[in-house]
């Protein structure tokens, strides 16, 4: 039989662990949006430099953005990684607002989830993980966000392969109440748990998800085995 951990006790375990998490802090919907496009692949330390830069020269706003000269802006971007791309990438969002939405990010919220989800994924740069990050933290859309920590955890209490993203995210709505802060409280957890105990390297001691999870049960019992050697 194969273990499926109830997402809405581990839901309460790291919620009890934590409390409540503020997560991505910004001063708009659209910086929100910037920080969802910068942070692939890099330290979200590196976006706030970034989002500084684009705040000091006035242009966190989609106009603003298109009004710098693309060399400007990937050197702006540069502490990013992947400077150029990224670049792009904004660049290329920025135009999608412009032309479809007048600019303005919150006008997405008039098209149902799955409309705007895949007029998102249109968009160049922009995939699956970083679309329902900004549906789901600028635009207030109820839809889970499956990041690699989130695949990592479940499939290490569970003992399985890392679930595919469509899989994982459906199931975690499927099994939670489509609440828009819940949906961002859990992801911030699971966050949390990744850094702090999920890591590359799992640390399962002391870890709140420890009752729920076989691959800590398991790296116990082999600990326990060793030491009566």
């Amino acid at each position: 039989m194969i273990f499926m951990v109830d997402l809405r006790e581990l839901y309460l375990l790291l919620k009890e662990h934590w409390g409540h998490l503020s997560w991505w802090p910004a001063e708009s919907a659209f910086e929100v949006a910037v920080g969802a496009i910068l942070t692939q692949r890099t330290a979200w330390r590196n976006v706030e430099s970034a989002i500084m830069r684009l705040k000091e020269k006035q242009a966190m706003h989609p106009d603003g953005i298109l009004g710098i000269p693309e060399f400007e802006l990937a050197d702006m971007l540069r502490c990013c990684g992947f400077y150029r791309q990224k670049s792009t990438y904004l660049r290329d969002f920025c135009r999608f607002l412009v032309s479809e939405f007048e600019g303005d990010i919150e006008k997405m919220n008039a098209m149902g989830v799955e409309d705007a989800r895949q007029a998102l994924l249109l968009v160049r740069g922009i995939g699956q993980e970083t679309a329902d990050s900004i549906l789901l933290y600028a635009c207030g859309v109820s839809t889970f966000v499956i990041d690699e920590y989130t695949r990592r955890i479940v499939s290490r209490i569970e003992r399985t392969e890392k679930p595919g993203y469509l899989v994982l995210k459906r199931r975690f709505e499927s099994e939670l109440p489509p609440d828009i802060n819940i949906y961002r409280q859990f992801h911030a957890l699971l966050v949390e748990l990744g850094k702090g105990y999920c890591k590359s390297k799992p640390e399962c001691r002391g870890c709140p998800a420890f009752t729920v999870c076989l691959t800590a049960g398991a790296s116990v019992e082999r600990e326990q085995r060793v030491a009566q050697k």
